[in-house]
């Protein structure tokens, strides 16, 4: 199961993952169990219940990780399913919404989810709802984009496009 990030929140480094306080994460449960009650749509009760669950884990809650189980098993036999992206390779061109930093920990040149912010749900194989993740750089491709962004023209930012058709009407 792919760790969720509230709205406005940060995720903890991955040193401190394991040092969840207790207090805010059953706060958080809280607030799925209020989100799941209040979802209009499957998609969004599927989101809230891999939440509960993601919140559920992080202190051992498991009455609250059974019960986020149960509805994602009833949601899964309705067709709805979770795509796992998180540590997957990012291939552009993919249909989600990313994020993009730098980590000189990856190889060169690659590119890995490294959080999901969002998940992506598909309904019977068919996305319903797109993920928005982040994706982390390897060097090569900082080094590949500031490349580009020296080497792209210059733009005009005084060019005023009608002075130039009525020159070119002269």
């Amino acid at each position: 199961l792919e760790p969720q990030v509230e709205p406005g929140e940060e995720e903890p480094e991955a040193e401190q993952e394991t040092q969840y306080d207790e207090a805010k994460e059953k706060s958080r449960i809280a607030r799925a169990y209020k989100d799941i009650e209040n979802s209009k749509t499957d998609e969004e009760r599927l989101t809230n219940a891999i939440r509960l669950k993601t919140f559920g884990q992080r202190i051992n809650a498991t009455e609250d990780i059974a019960a986020a189980d149960s509805l994602i098993a009833e949601l899964k036999e309705a067709g709805y399913e979770e795509v796992p992206l998180l540590g997957t390779k990012y291939v552009e061109g993919m249909t989600l919404e990313s994020t993009f930093i730098s980590d000189d920990s990856l190889e060169a040149g690659e590119q890995r989810i490294t959080k999901v912010r969002s998940p992506q749900i598909n309904k019977d194989g068919k996305i319903v709802q797109t993920a928005e993740v982040e994706v982390s750089n390897g060097p090569a491709l900082e080094a590949e984009a500031r490349d580009k962004a020296e080497a792209a023209p210059e733009v005009d930012k005084e060019f005023d496009p009608a002075a130039a058709r009525a020159e070119q009407d002269l």
